[in-house]
């Protein structure tokens, strides 16, 4: 682990951006600066999308058997799967980058943890709405910005190690 901070640190002082952007890697540090520009492509698509949703297309709350679904948190949940897509797409091409597995479960497996992300964001949204009531478009996003922030961490955390945590091997020199 130390060994693999190190290797990253070293590309990323001395701007390796061929090591940093370009080569494959197995090393956790360096995926994980991958998936944070990942992640912002995700979150620009997620809740640009979601905004429009919210101030588009969801214009009133929803109600199912006696539930309430509250219009910010619809728009966020179909801005998250908007999002989920495009981060699979990204991921898979360049932060997670693997041969040797099936894309199906890879994608099943990937969508469940993106929807255990989506309950994640919905929940510290639905939280912020006990605090933050108003659904202007401004507190939206406040909302929707910090609920992403928690499913982000959530996210590469459980790809990493329930999808992606192959151990590479290590060349005989």
């Amino acid at each position: 682990m130390k060994q693999a901070f190190l290797e990253f640190w070293d590309h990323l002082i001395h701007f390796r951006k061929d090591k940093l952007f370009v080569e494959v890697t197995e090393n956790s540090f360096t995926q994980f600066f991958r998936f944070i520009f990942v992640g912002g492509t995700a979150t620009a698509v997620d809740i640009g999308s979601g905004w429009l949703f919210f101030r588009f297309v969801f214009l009133h709350n929803w109600t199912l058997g006696g539930f309430t679904l509250t219009r910010d948190v619809l728009a966020a949940a179909v801005g998250f799967l908007l999002g989920l897509v495009v981060n699979y797409v990204l991921s898979v091409l360049w932060v997670f980058v693997r041969k040797d597995i099936n894309r199906v479960k890879e994608f099943l497996s990937f969508a469940v943890i993106g929807l255990v992300g989506l309950l994640i964001k919905s929940g510290v949204m639905m939280l912020l709405g006990l605090v933050i009531p108003q659904q202007s478009g401004g507190l939206f996003l406040l909302k929707s910005f910090i609920g992403t922030m928690v499913a982000f961490v959530w996210n590469f955390t459980a790809r990493k190690v329930f999808i992606y945590n192959r151990v590479p091997e290590r060349s005989q020199v």
